[in-house]
């Protein structure tokens, strides 16, 4: 399945595309109870569904800002809302960079300017295809330093946390200690970091035996 998914928030006016893109998720904002739908949408989702941030409004119709996978099967609460994780394949870097389709005048277009929906226009999703395809033998836009590689995979695997009081990261779920190594793995296939695949999940591991269990900081408050 193919899915077209918003990321602007407040009725349009907070764009949260730069996050989900840095996060590696994509998310539904409203709660479960003003939006049951959207979020039975989100946990059916399955592994390898195609997912793609849209810009869409009744007079310019339809532009796709990035494109990837779903990642993982957890749906788990963000700073952004209910989400899921997504390895992204393609995220344009300007309006230049968008794919274009404007109105398409497929009588679906009233579906396109929801938080979420099933995309089936042929043409769209053959454009989606061919975009993937053209860029799989390229190295991915994003480029993460192999100081701050190891970090980001444990962040993107939802085997650590920062503490959004006292910034400190804590580990909350060890058991998937293995997503992030296949995280890794996908960053040095990708070009993501340039190192080899053996040093960057050596590094994640010496990274995550020194992390503690919990925000010390937090925990002496709360004494």
């Amino acid at each position: 399945m193919i899915y077209g998914v918003g990321a602007t928030y407040e009725d349009g006016s907070v764009d949260h595309f730069s996050s989900f893109i840095a996060q590696g998720i994509i998310c539904v904002g409203w709660d479960k109870k003003t939006a049951p739908a959207f979020h039975a949408m989100l946990a059916g989702m399955s592994v390898g569904d195609t997912v793609f941030i849209k810009s869409f409004s009744p007079k310019v119709g339809l532009y796709i800002k990035a494109i990837g996978i779903i990642a993982d099967s957890d749906v788990f609460e963000s700073n952004l809302g209910s989400a899921r994780k997504v390895k992204w394949l393609f995220s344009a870097n300007s309006k230049e960079q968008w794919l274009k389709f404007g109105r398409m005048y497929d009588k679906y277009d009233f579906m396109r300017g929801g938080t979420l929906y099933p995309e089936f226009n042929p043409n769209i999703v053959q454009a989606i295809t061919d975009k993937l395809t053209k860029g799989k033998n390229t190295k991915s836009n994003e480029v993460i330093s192999i100081e701050n590689a190891p970090r980001e995979c444990l962040v993107r695997a939802g085997v650590i946390k920062e503490c959004e009081i006292h910034g400190f990261d804590y580990i909350i779920n060890e058991d998937k200690l293995q997503d992030a190594y296949k995280i890794a793995s996908a960053f040095v296939r990708d070009g993501v970091v340039e190192c080899a695949q053996r040093t960057l999940t050596d590094r994640i591991r010496d990274l995550f035996d020194t992390m503690p269990e919990y925000c010390y900081n937090c925990a002496k408050e709360a004494d």
